[in-house]
């Protein structure tokens, strides 16, 4: 779950660099709990329909990279032209 990894990383050891995978999965911590929190409210409330929506809205912002980038890029700059790490390639993806 996205706080756990960002716990783990606010106790990572200095000087080590902390697991890519981990990073990108920390990275999207508030967002991922709003989607998760309303899609379980949801459920919860049998209104399956808007469940389906929430996680809808999670499946596309994921697919797009939005969840799990470090910042955020509205330019898409790293989609169109390509970058080390690029954009909607975070390790999670793979």
């Amino acid at each position: 779950f996205p706080p756990v990894a960002e716990w783990i990383l606010s106790m990572w050891p200095h000087g080590q660099t902390p697991k890519p995978q981990l990073s990108a999965v920390a990275n999207g911590a508030l967002l991922v709990g709003l989607l998760w929190t309303s899609t379980s409210v949801e459920v919860i409330q049998c209104k399956f329909k808007h469940a389906a929506a929430w996680a809808s809205i999670a499946a596309v912002l994921s697919a797009a990279g939005l969840i799990h980038q470090s910042q955020a890029d509205l330019t898409f700059k790293k989609f169109t032209h390509g970058s080390d790490d690029g954009f909607g390639t975070t390790p999670c993806a793979f």
